[in-house]
């Protein structure tokens, strides 16, 4: 929603498909305002990874094709795409995917900052090294992302889960590390 406008549904057509639906782009401009302005305090993806073919099929209205894109592997970049934009720094990527959010949902004593006592989560990247977007890469049963061919400042180098790496340049280290982390009164 802070990328793309009801126009791109004629470039992309169904693979654009989610909900809330696609607004026009004065909208996308008012929101990326109110990004800038520091008046949104959380930004998130959800990660609806539809096949092509589930995309591509033949559906009676456009409201029944699948809702939903794969948003996960990519949320990183397109933060670091605002940041190459201007419209955010580098530190709000932790406030506003991290800290915000762990404090949102109860589970700020473990996550979001790194401090003593908090579980040591942590994306390493390369400002040195840009990064091409690309639907070749996607790990996801999408196999596709609607931001292929886009590029990027920065490259994610490794990712480390409480104190732990777990990949390094795009690639698993240390598979099935995953935890449920439950809400903290």
């Amino acid at each position: 929603n802070l990328f793309f406008c009801a126009d791109d549904y004629e470039k992309q057509g169904a693979r654009l498909k989610g909900s809330p639906p696609f607004r026009p782009r004065q909208d996308v401009q008012r929101l990326r305002e109110a990004v800038a302005a520091g008046l949104i305090d959380i930004i998130a993806t959800d990660h609806a990874p539809h096949s092509p073919a589930e995309k591509a099929a033949s559906y009676p209205a456009f409201a029944d094709i699948p809702g939903g894109m794969p948003g996960l592997q990519t949320l990183l970049s397109v933060m670091l795409k605002l940041v190459d934009e201007g419209l955010i720094g580098l530190r709000d990527i932790a406030r506003l995917c991290a800290a915000n959010p762990a404090e949102r949902f109860g589970l700020g004593r473990r996550k979001g900052r790194l401090a003593v006592g908090h579980d040591a989560d942590i994306l390493i990247i390369d400002p040195t090294r840009t990064f091409a977007i690309r639907d070749a890469d996607q790990k996801s049963k999408a196999g596709y992302t609607p931001f292929d061919g886009w590029s990027v400042s920065a490259t994610l180098r490794q990712v480390f889960l409480r104190g732990e790496e777990i990949t390094r340049d795009g690639a698993l280290v240390n598979p099935g590390q995953g935890q449920v982390v439950r809400w903290e009164s």
